[in-house]
């Protein structure tokens, strides 16, 4: 499955455009100047991997859908 739209959306909104680990919170983008456009430096983030052999991966408490909110988070660049 792929992470929605719908949820996307609320990842990003609710991170508060910085990043969702607590020892980071830096902006997860740069602002533009004129005539350079906004710059997105944060990246999506599996709390448990996608991916049985990723980084906590394959776990047994991981959920059932890897792409919902609740398994995802915004870092920081």
């Amino acid at each position: 499955m792929a992470i929605t739209d719908r949820t996307r959306k609320l990842l990003w909104a609710r991170s508060g455009g910085r990043c969702a680990v607590p020892e980071c919170r830096r902006h997860v983008f740069i602002g533009g100047t004129p005539p350079d456009p906004d710059t997105i430096i944060g990246e999506e983030a599996h709390i448990y991997a996608q991916s049985p052999e990723g980084p906590r991966g394959g776990l047994p408490d991981a959920p059932a859908d890897l792409d919902a909110y609740e398994n995802l988070r915004t870092n920081g660049a």
